[in-house]
């Protein structure tokens, strides 16, 4: 489990659902669901709003997503 999904998994175990966070951040249940499935990453805005829900430091959340997005995107292939 990645960064990103760890965090999202915990927010919607704080909110109660991941239908709760969605609506906490804005966003409907798909962007969700497409964002734990590694399809792509949280909107800027959304980010924000989860690391201030979670307490957590600004950067670390933006890194995690935007390497989702890049990946989707087939821009970026990390090396393992």
């Amino acid at each position: 489990m990645d960064y990103l999904t760890k965090i999202i998994e915990q927010a919607a175990e704080k909110l109660g659902s991941k239908a709760a966070l969605a609506e906490h951040l804005d966003l409907s249940r798909t962007v969700i669901s497409d964002v734990l499935a590694g399809k792509r990453g949280l909107p800027d805005i959304a980010q924000d709003k989860l690391e201030k829900l979670m307490n957590l430091e600004g950067g670390a959340l933006r890194a995690a997503s935007q390497d989702k997005r890049l990946l989707h995107a087939g821009v970026f292939f990390p090396s393992r």
